[in-house]
């Protein structure tokens, strides 16, 4: 006898709650959708506003900058796949990556590697060449780059790949536009 009872207890806290329940959630995904679109347009309108008050000739390119424990780092895409953070520094001579980096990219040591000595904050180390297929940064793209693989510890455990160095660097005339947090790039 308490079986029908219960059926149709059940039956009616469904028809109560299940539409509350559906309504409360197909809402929130509704608006969490409208919210998505709201967030998409601020960056377009900010970054409008940004260069309109500091436009930049034709022949100027400007590419994002992200600092990084304390420092400017820009983002660059290396074998037209893999997205790395450098650091930007013309002392530099050569375009650097970390190990653990150069591993990702299935770069690894050959005993026939030449090495090269390279200068750190911590002294002299030595530092192995390979060849990446392509480097991009912005709009710029450059093939076939010898970079030098060295351990980078203290900068990767911030999210920091490598340097990006003079060879890319001196053949353009380039500023940081701290203000708009951007690397200017303009031919020499």
């Amino acid at each position: 006898m308490r079986i029908p009872y219960l059926k149709w207890a059940l039956a009616i806290v469904v028809a109560v709650l299940m539409p509350q329940w559906l309504f409360t959630h197909l809402s929130r995904d509704i608006f969490q959708r409208l919210d998505l679109q709201a967030v998409n347009r601020i960056p377009t309108a900010l970054i409008t506003e940004k260069q309109s008050e500091n436009p930049l000739s034709e022949q100027e390119l400007a590419i994002p900058l992200e600092r990084k424990a304390g420092i400017w780092v820009v983002s660059v895409l290396i074998n037209d796949f893999y997205e790395a953070e450098l650091i930007i520094d013309s002392g530099a001579t050569i375009t650097t990556l970390s190990e653990d980096f150069a591993f990702e990219l299935g770069l690894h040591r050959q005993p026939s590697s030449p090495t090269i000595p390279i200068e750190t904050v911590n002294g002299t180390t030595r530092a192995w060449l390979a060849t990446i297929r392509s480097l991009a940064i912005g709009a710029i793209h450059v093939p076939h780059l010898s970079v030098a693989i060295v351990e980078l510890s203290n900068l990767t455990q911030h999210g920091i790949d490598g340097l990006l160095g003079g060879d890319i660097l001196k053949t353009y005339t380039w500023r940081i536009d701290s203000r708009h947090h951007r690397l200017i790039l303009s031919p020499p």
